[in-house]
């Protein structure tokens, strides 16, 4: 198959064989999950050569069985949300194919959803808890940084890039 199809004309994707099965992501460390379904991802396809999306759809639950296109390069994007940066409680669940349209051809689809960014939950020991007066923890990479505090109870997703951590304790006035 040529990279470069250098046909006129139009062609099908057959998205019909894409399904999503439900995600349980665990959000915090006492354990409260957010609990993902079809109706959480968005689905884009790209024409490859411009970047451009030339269609979209809000809901993959909207995704029609067939979607028209001029024949050409394509990606398909799958994905619960668009993670740009740090956050607390952004569990990002994405994934991508490519394809090629060829005239009056219909193309089926294939792809696979995963989590696409990591978790960090902080803990503190009960030995922290009770000798420090404030205690903190920063956690940066590429994405951001998010700062752990005695409240903090979320957990907070990065990309997947390696991690710096900092921690700040207060000694308590044992007067």
């Amino acid at each position: 198959q040529d990279d470069f199809p250098d046909e006129t004309g139009e062609g099908t994707a057959s998205l019909s064989s894409l399904t999503i099965e439900s995600f349980e992501i665990v959000v915090n460390r006492s354990g409260r999950a957010e609990m993902l379904t079809e109706a959480d991802f968005m689905v884009d396809i790209r024409e490859l050569s411009s970047g451009q999306i030339v269609q979209s759809f809000l809901s993959f639950t909207e995704v029609p069985e067939n979607v028209t296109l001029p024949v050409g390069n394509y990606r398909v994007e799958i994905y619960n949300r668009v993670f740009t940066t740090a956050e607390f409680n952004a569990p990002l669940i994405a994934g991508s194919s490519d394809f090629i349209i060829e005239n009056f051809t219909n193309t089926p689809i294939s792809v696979t959803v995963s989590p696409s960014n990591f978790g960090v939950v902080v803990e503190y020991s009960d030995n922290v808890i009770s000798n420090f007066s404030d205690y903190e923890t920063t956690v940066s990479n590429p994405s951001g940084t998010l700062i752990y505090n005695t409240l903090s109870t979320d957990a907070g997703f990065f990309s997947v890039d390696p991690l710096d951590v900092g921690i700040n304790l207060s000694i308590q006035n044992s007067l």
